[in-house]
């Protein structure tokens, strides 16, 4: 016998369990749903200094370009095969 959680999201999913229990397949056990514990934020509090929304979206810009450039020169590397394989990546 194997033990399994199943999530249900529609409730007729319940109700086909339900049926195979009857037909003696599967046996259902509900259990009790325990909440997540909740994350203690106050230590994240202060983490962040507060800036200006020009300056964060001037930071994101900087980033994208980094990573639009860091992409761009990765798709143009040649690899040459044969006997003698090499790379001609920036």
């Amino acid at each position: 016998m194997r033990t399994i959680t199943v999530d249900i999201i529609n409730e007729k999913a319940f109700n086909l369990l339900k049926n195979l229990e009857v037909l003696q397949l599967i046996r259902v056990r509900e259990s009790e749903v325990t909440p997540a514990p909740k994350a203690d934020l106050s230590k994240f509090k202060g983490a962040l200094k507060k800036q200006p929304l020009e300056e964060v979206e001037l930071q994101l810009k900087e980033l994208r370009d980094a990573w639009e450039t860091k992409k761009s020169a990765t798709n143009s590397c040649t690899i040459r095969s044969g006997p003698y394989q090499s790379s001609l990546c920036g």
